[in-house]
């Protein structure tokens, strides 16, 4: 009945239901990302010519946004839709065909584009791709062999299928093999890392001192800890946990983004998070009185947790020295789940210790 009675009373708290709202809607709104490469956008625009259109076709393929006509490019570069663009010509194989490769495309940028050099690499790998044939069959008639553009074409896509395929391999510094995850993945981890911190710092001790004590004096100091301090604390640590959780299931069910890796670490950081609240409780009293170096904490964190890319590791910072941030607990339980799980358990039990050692001897 105590776990239910705590379960009206924290659902009561209009800021407890706003950020349950938030971290859950958040971490959603990153499985939308998944399908974003995180480059802008160029457009390309094809005339009617059989090459120029196989290679918009390809390059649509690889994310460009196609248009109708160059007047329509320039006006959605102006409206910030994209921030470049590539215009074939109309005579595009006439020119291949004569050898004329010269300004052969049109490149229009935005003055403030990223990635300038990106899309002109990627189109010209594909121009290539289609003169390649040309290119041979010219320099073969000037040997004295009479080789049609098609048949040098089926030659080499013939000897590319023979061949070996290119592979890569991504090792960091130190040797190991680097795991490559989409962007939207970090952020998603680092909005399960903020917010339940951010949100824990208010809400994992639902009592102030002096209200825990005037429940105290009435009902007593065990009643009232095992009645209420105790129902509530472990009702929030599951309602956070549980909402998250869920958020990071249904992102992975939508989008497949791995997001369903966190929960672990989701879980220990939860028990990690109420147990700082519960000792920041025992020491000052309440929460109040340290919100503003939470946010600082927060700011923090948003500069140097491995959200988008790792700061610390390009600047070489200690690693050790970042684990003094709290949000810093959600990554370590990340890598090292079984470790983090007894430092979690075992910080629970000391703050609640310290939180009954406070309360019990201010009571008398």
């Amino acid at each position: 009945m105590s776990l239910f009675l705590a379960f009206k009373r924290v659902l009561k708290k209009s800021a407890v239901l706003i950020m349950l709202a938030a971290i859950f809607v958040c971490i959603l709104l990153c499985g939308f990302l998944t399908k974003d490469d995180g480059i802008p956008n160029c457009g390309v625009v094809s005339s009617s010519d059989k090459n120029a259109v196989t290679i918009t076709e390809w390059l649509v393929r690889d994310g460009l946004v196609r248009y109708e006509s160059e007047s329509a490019l320039k006006k959605a570069i102006n409206r910030g839709e994209v921030a470049s663009g590539i215009v074939f010509p109309d005579d595009f194989t006439e020119r291949l065909v004569a050898l004329d490769t010269d300004e052969i495309l049109t490149f229009y940028e935005a003055p403030n584009s990223l990635f300038r050099s990106l899309f002109k690499f990627r189109a010209a790998a594909y121009v290539m791709d289609v003169y390649a044939p040309y290119l041979l069959s010219r320099l073969i008639y000037f040997e004295g062999a009479d080789i049609s553009y098609e048949q040098m074409r089926a030659e080499i896509e013939k000897y590319i299928e023979n061949d070996e395929p290119f592979e890569f391999t991504f090792e960091n510094a130190e040797g190991a093999l680097l795991k490559v995850e989409h962007y939207s993945s970090g952020l998603a981890a680092g909005v399960v890392a903020l917010f339940l911190f951010f949100a824990f710092s208010i809400f994992a001790i639902p009592y102030t001192e002096k209200q825990f004590l005037k429940i105290a004096q009435r009902i007593g100091f065990k009643k009232a800890f095992c009645s209420f301090t105790l129902p509530s604390v472990f009702v929030t640590m599951a309602l956070f946990f549980t909402v998250t959780a869920a958020a990071l299931c249904l992102s992975e069910a939508i989008f497949n983004g791995g997001t369903a890796s966190y929960i672990g670490a989701a879980a220990v950081y939860t028990v990690f998070l109420s147990a700082l609240g519960i000792a920041v409780t025992a020491v000052f009293g309440s929460t109040e009185k340290v919100r503003v170096p939470v946010m600082a904490i927060c700011l923090l964190s948003v500069a140097l947790c491995p959200i988008f890319v790792d700061i610390p590791a390009i600047l070489e910072l200690n690693g050790w020295a970042l684990h003094l941030l709290p949000t810093m607990f959600f990554y370590t339980a990340g890598e090292n789940l079984p470790l983090c799980t007894v430092i979690a358990i075992c910080s629970l039990a000391i703050a609640m210790w310290m939180y009954i050692m406070r309360f019990k001897k201010n009571q008398f």
